[in-house]
């Protein structure tokens, strides 16, 4: 009995309340708790999920830190290893300032995978990930995040997975697309078997599939955001060149800081370019040219729905649901063209 009370009082006193958009948990592994209270991961609560948009126009406070937690928190739910709760946790960290504006600046072409992910193991080993990981006998190597090794935080488009999951899921709530009831519901419907996540309500699955499929053309791959994120690199590359930059600041600076110190500059040239990007509706068309092809990443998903007859994508259930993907999908293809007349965002 007293070795009984001895652990239960241990565990109350290193057990920590971690809150999340979808619910509370209550944590006792001490390498979760490091990791989030550790500085490289508070910086995301720094980094806008949507990058250089509310620079733009006003969006929903919604944070890197925001969505890591909530991709952690469907991993927690449905019980995945260890490992594949902190792959899910760590994500995102080496993302740089403005989020994917590391592709933009470092002139990252891979469709599939993010700037962020081809430095992601060396950022955990710069920013003393690594230690915290190695303290608890977990190697960096571990964090090598891959479809085969953790299946519910990582899989092909269009299939959901949990990092999926959460950026339309989370955002189609607070962007306001769907009600927080029907963001539970949908958090509480979805259910991974070890190879696939699925949904049984499809009118459901279908708003938030719609999601991804909006915020494609609207703005994650939209005209604005990438004339934006181009202002935004010749602004950095500028103050690089006179050494008022470092690209540690790109690295691992935060948006408020680097939004800041660009604001406050009296240089003509960022003067001009900060000016475009805070009404970039009124200035992006003076760029265009008829041969201009702006590339869209299409993220559109097509959620598996669990049926009596097996499991079956959404788009076999829903026609209307097909033809606005398809549609999605070839526009993607195409991407942004120019011609005599300006595509609308």
């Amino acid at each position: 009995m007293k070795l009984l009370l001895f652990l239960l009082l241990t565990f109350s006193l290193h057990a920590k309340e971690i809150p999340t958009i979808y619910q509370t948990f209550e944590v006792q592994e001490p390498v979760l708790l490091e990791l989030i209270e550790s500085p490289p991961m508070q910086r995301l609560k720094k980094l806008h999920q949507y990058g250089i948009a509310p620079m733009m126009e006003k969006y929903e406070e919604y944070s890197r830190f925001d969505h890591s937690l909530g991709v952690w928190a469907l991993l927690r739910k449905k019980n995945c290893s260890l490992q594949e709760q902190i792959a899910g946790l760590l994500h995102d960290i080496s993302h740089t300032v403005f989020s994917h504006f590391g592709d933009f600046f470092f002139e990252h072409g891979d469709k599939e995978k993010s700037y962020q992910d081809g430095i992601h193991l060396s950022f955990l080993e710069k920013y003393q990930i690594a230690k915290i990981l190695e303290k608890h006998q977990i190697n960096l190597e571990e964090m090598h995040i891959t479809k085969e090794r953790y299946p519910a935080l990582e899989q092909d488009l269009p299939n959901l997975c949990a990092d999926r999951i959460d950026y339309n899921l989370q955002g189609a709530f607070l962007h306001g697309d769907i009600t927080h009831e029907e963001m539970m519901q949908l958090y509480n419907d979805l259910s991974f078997d070890g190879k696939d996540w699925t949904l049984t309500n499809p009118k459901l699955a279908e708003k938030l599939a719609l999601f991804p499929l909006s915020m494609s053309l609207k703005l994650w791959s939209g005209v604005e955001n990438y004339f934006a994120n181009k202002w935004l690199g010749e602004i950095v590359h500028h103050l690089i060149s006179e050494k008022e930059l470092t690209l540690d600041h790109i690295q691992y600076g935060n948006d408020c800081e680097l939004w800041e110190k660009i604001t406050a500059h009296k240089h003509p040239y960022i003067l001009e370019r900060t000016k475009k990007i805070k009404n970039t509706k009124a200035h992006y068309k003076t760029e265009i040219h008829p041969a201009l092809i702006i590339p869209i990443k299409f993220r559109g998903v097509d959620p598996l729905i669990k049926t009596n007859n097996g499991k079956v994508h959404l788009s076999e259930l829903s026609k209307s649901y097909h033809q606005v993907f398809e549609e999605t999908k070839q526009k993607a293809t195409q991407g942004w063209r120019f011609g005599a007349t300006t595509p609308s965002t």
